[in-house]
């Protein structure tokens, strides 16, 4: 049996533009979203340039759940906010009980995953 999916709504946190309006514009200007690093002290790394998201967490979230996700989880939450309002849709509409969402990352999380690993070999377990 063939199930057919059909994408309903978009939502993008990416380095080129926020939201499907953001996103489309970066691609139409054909500019650049690389840049040396600001967000933390690249000096030690080979590599200082980076695709880094100006995303303000306080413009779609409450300062409560926030402090409470990390900056993966963050995007993945108002991306996914983002492709439900495209679609006209609400989390409690009757047209999302067969709805799914597919969420692509690189390296998502990683930040937290490295805080992790650092109290883990300083507390220990």
């Amino acid at each position: 049996m063939k199930h057919r999916v059909v994408i309903t709504g978009i939502g993008a946190i990416t380095p080129i533009g926020t939201g499907v309006e953001g996103l489309w514009a970066g691609v139409r200007s054909g500019n650049s979203a690389i840049r040396a690093i600001t967000r933390f002290d690249a000096s030690r790394l080979s590599s200082r340039v980076a695709g880094e998201v100006d995303f303000d967490p306080l413009h779609y979230l409450s300062a409560k759940r926030a402090r409470r996700l990390d900056r993966f989880s963050q995007f993945a939450l108002v991306s996914a906010q983002m492709a439900l309002e495209n679609a006209a849709l609400t989390a409690g509409n009757a047209a999302c009980a067969g709805a799914g969402v597919y969420i692509g990352s690189a390296l998502g999380g990683i930040a937290l995953a490295e805080e992790q690993h650092e109290s883990f070999l300083v507390n220990g377990p």
